[in-house]
């Protein structure tokens, strides 16, 4: 990879959304514990599973010696795979996508304006970025796949209800998922962003339909 390329890996989702995680340093590791730079919410997936390596000016995969291995193009890594523009990281049930890109190529992309809502709303999603900011400020602690998968949703119908199996086909595909993954997984989206997740404050259960992301004007 030349110096002037930026790395991401690119998270994919049912509706086309993308979601970008940049992969700065020399060093990023993926896995289940929270201490990892990506935090891979999949069964799995190991608490270390694997990491990228910057030697040379490129990046090199690296399985952690995990339960389940991982692969690149449906093929186990054994030992270094030094990443390709493109090539798509399977870990678990989490698809990855390794992306390079020049400074100015991700301005080539259709940028989708934001409604009043999102603009309007004390939760922002930087989908490039992978950060979120409450009350303008940025919130210390990245989100997981799942965690950041399901904000960017709300985010991007800020303001409307999203039913529970709208949600849940966005996040985990159709058929693939039980009401009680996304009861889970929306609890732990609001441990880490509602001062109290007894009484929250952005993210709202609407009884017997699904969850809304709260906007200013209804405060």
């Amino acid at each position: 990879m030349s110096e002037d390329k930026i790395a991401k890996l690119v998270v994919r989702t049912r509706s086309g959304r993308r979601y970008e995680f940049p992969i700065g340093g020399d060093l990023m590791t993926m896995g289940r514990a929270r201490d990892c730079d990506l935090v891979l919410d999949d069964r799995y997936a190991s608490r270390h599973h694997a990491r990228i390596e910057k030697h040379g000016g490129r990046h090199v995969l690296v399985d952690e010696g995990s339960r389940n291995g991982t692969s690149v193009g449906g093929e186990a890594i054994k030992g270094r795979h030094p990443l390709a523009d493109g090539e798509e990281i399977q870990i678990g049930d989490t698809n990855l996508l390794y992306v390079e890109e020049s400074p100015g190529d991700s301005t080539t992309r259709p940028i989708q304006p934001l409604t009043r809502d999102q603009v309007e709303s004390p939760v922002q999603v930087d989908l490039q970025g992978w950060e979120v900011r409450l009350e303008g400020k940025r919130l210390e602690r990245r989100l997981s796949v799942l965690e950041f998968k399901l904000l960017g949703y709300l985010y991007a119908n800020a303001g409307k209800v999203c039913a529970r199996d709208e949600l849940c086909t966005e996040i985990w595909g159709e058929g693939a998922y039980t009401p009680e993954m996304l009861h889970q997984l929306v609890h732990r989206l609001k441990r880490h962003l509602e001062p109290d997740a007894e009484s929250p404050r952005y993210i709202i259960s609407v009884p017997g339909v699904g969850y809304k992301l709260k906007t200013r004007e209804e405060d």
